[in-house]
């Protein structure tokens, strides 16, 4: 029987005990033996059925979940073939020949169409060719430094990536929202509430922490290369995911920078934002400063177990050559991810060039950094006029971000650090 059957059988066996009850209430006495035997029995078969309706309804339950797990599964093995046959080259050839982004056809114009399905949802404008969420993961032909090596001539197909500085944001923890259609704000507290003792009878005192909004709103973000068209009709292997790449890696390193040090626009970052802690080196870096800013933290209750330094790997160089004391051989960075018991990451997007010439050190929760990115993809714009006459198109990728601190508190720098170029 299904769960609807097994209901109306329990139903009409509640119903047959309780005539029983009834019965026996009305005329002011116990079962009788018989009575008894019928009310037994339906119990026991009433505590089966219900036993057997438990069973049926984690059946459904398993149904409903295989369901949405197929359903899921087929999203993405339908995105993963759009994905397979998508070609980002063959985008960029296309629109340095003038296709509208709305005629192409294949996977390129079904990524495009869904890419505008999403910003329209999202309220989102697009003046160019459209990649969606699940899409984003100087070229030229004449120089090997600028993508000539792409070419075929029996090259290795791995190529090699350009240095660049880490990304490290989401390395330490930092919150990241994705997606987002509009303004947000989160909620904040400035203070904690407090409990006081009071007298037996004596009114209670307000103890309302007070609290703040931390605003998410989206700023533009555009990272922009030039492709040679002889490398868009010529190139044989997968050049595509590197010219995305470079792109992707672009826009990362701006967040990350701007989660650092602000943009100079609308973005504070650490180093920016009122409310930060801050230490004085006033020199080289030094275990006691680097004590003084995790107390710093700590006597605003904002330490937590899960906090990590980041650095300039010049600073990091440091503090490996900086002896704990004069005769122990022990040196404040002996492990090269730890310092004082907390993680270090490492970053030349943490700028050495403060003041000048001095640097900084950052402590601090990372889970209160909020990388917010809104809309649901990318808008790709390609120039093919701006560098016609040296064969090559003008490649624009725009996307929206805001970088905020949950709770300012959470972090501390160290500034006026003086060091030490390498000779």
């Amino acid at each position: 029987m299904n769960i609807n059957e097994l209901q109306v059988r329990l139903d009409q066996m509640l119903t047959q005990q309780e005539e029983l009850l009834n019965t026996a209430d009305a005329q002011q006495r116990d079962f009788n033996e018989t009575e008894q035997s019928q009310f037994d029995t339906l119990s026991r078969d009433i505590s089966a059925i219900n036993k057997s309706i438990q069973v049926e309804q984690k059946k459904e339950e398993a149904r409903a979940q295989i369901a949405m797990s197929k359903m899921r599964n087929a999203k993405k093995s339908e995105e993963q073939k759009v994905t397979e046959r998508f070609s980002f080259l063959k985008v960029l050839n296309q629109l340095s020949r003038g296709v509208a982004p709305e005629n192409m056809g294949g996977a390129e114009g079904e990524v495009h169409q869904q890419a505008m399905s999403e910003a329209r949802s999202a309220g989102t404008a697009i003046t160019g060719y459209a990649l969606p969420a699940f899409m984003m993961r100087a070229q030229t032909a004449a120089t090997a430094a600028t993508a000539g090596n792409l070419i075929a001539t029996d090259l290795d197909s791995a190529i090699i990536p350009a240095l660049r500085p880490r990304t490290v944001m989401a390395g330490l923890g930092a919150t990241l929202l994705t997606g987002l259609t509009s303004n947000l704000d989160l909620p904040g507290g400035n203070a904690i509430s407090t409990a006081t003792w009071e007298g037996e009878n004596d009114a209670v005192a307000n103890t309302d922490p007070s609290t703040r909004l931390v605003s998410l709103r989206p700023n533009r973000l555009a990272a922009q290369t030039t492709v040679s068209k002889q490398l868009l009709i010529q190139s044989s292997f997968d050049a595509e995911a590197w010219v995305r790449g470079e792109l992707e890696n672009a826009v990362a390193r701006a967040v990350d920078s701007a989660a650092i040090q602000g943009n100079s626009a609308n973005i504070d970052g650490i180093l920016g934002t009122s409310g930060v802690g801050d230490i004085t080196f006033g020199g080289a870096v030094t275990r006691e400063k680097l004590i003084d800013l995790i107390t710093k933290i700590a006597v605003e209750n904002a330490d937590v177990a899960n906090m990590s330094f980041l650095m300039n790997p010049i600073v990091k160089g440091e503090l490996m050559q900086l002896a704990t004391d004069a005769g122990s051989g022990m040196f404040v960075m002996d492990n090269a991810n730890t310092v004082l018991g907390y993680n270090v990451a490492v970053s030349t997007l943490v700028p050495t060039n403060i003041a000048s010439t001095k640097t900084a050190v950052i402590f601090g929760n990372w889970a209160d950094l909020v990388i917010a990115n809104f809309g649901t993809g990318v808008d790709l714009v390609v120039d093919p006029y701006t560098a016609a006459g040296t064969g090559q198109v003008v490649v624009t990728i725009n996307s929206y971000w805001d970088v905020k601190l949950k709770q300012p508190k959470s972090f501390a720098f160290g500034n006026d650090i003086t060091w030490s170029a390498l000779s």
